[in-house]
């Protein structure tokens, strides 16, 4: 999964840095293709296609409120793509929402995980925050599908953390990519011309956030025991 992260985030990077309409085929096979490394990426690849709305202003609410409360209407949003999904991935849904620590308990279980998750969330928003202050009209510019994106995920992270610690997770572990981008996005846009490994207070709390995220990630169990 982290490779796909990888590979879904620098197509997005891509896509939100060049307006050439005849690339754009070369950043969704960018995008289609991570669901071939990790069958949960097309999740993110809805979260893309819904981000295409950035530029319709009610539009954008309605979306974010529906990510807010979507544990409440998740188990019909479930069913409806259990009838087009594969059963591998309608099993990799329901193994991701019910069996992957639930909810609240799982919240409360792994004290040191949630704590980096609410950080992970923190800095981003953040992050989004000033980029808005910076870039006032960034829904009317390419920049503005990056914002809307990047506020779809923190959205569906906190109101996961209600349903499923496993997909909070792995929601704020796209937020911790999404962190680098945002950096330079933000620099861009207040023209400033220091170089990127310019680290001020921000910059050394994101790296920071990344590496750490990295140790835990890969600290994980899982990883302790896997075999080649």
């Amino acid at each position: 999964m982290p490779l796909a992260i990888a590979v879904f985030t620098l197509a997005l990077a891509y896509d939100v840095t060049n307006d050439d309409k005849k690339n754009k085929i070369i950043y969704w096979l960018g995008y289609f293709s991570t669901m071939l490394l990790h069958n949960s990426m097309f999740m993110f690849v809805i979260i893309r296609v819904l981000a295409s709305l950035y530029k319709k202003v009610n539009i954008r609410k309605i979306i974010l409120f529906i990510f807010l409360i979507f544990p409440i209407i998740s188990s019909g949003v479930i069913s409806i793509f259990s009838k087009y999904l594969s059963i591998t991935t309608v099993d990799k849904i329901n193994y991701t929402m019910d069996k992957g620590l639930g909810g609240l308990s799982g919240i409360l279980t792994l004290r040191y995980g949630t704590i980096i998750i609410i950080i992970r969330i923190l800095i981003s928003l953040i992050m989004i925050y000033e980029l808005r202050r910076i870039n006032i009209d960034s829904q009317n510019s390419s920049l503005g599908l990056l914002v809307f994106f990047s506020e779809i995920v923190i959205a569906f992270s906190i109101s996961s953390t209600f349903l499923s610690w496993n997909l909070t997770n792995r929601l704020s572990l796209v937020l911790v990519n999404l962190l680098p981008l945002l950096i330079i996005v933000r620099k861009y846009l207040a023209n400033d011309r220091k170089s990127i490994f310019y680290l001020n207070r921000q910059g050394i709390l994101v790296w920071i956030m990344a590496i750490t995220s990295m140790m835990y990630y890969f600290g994980t169990y899982v990883y302790q025991v896997l075999i080649f």
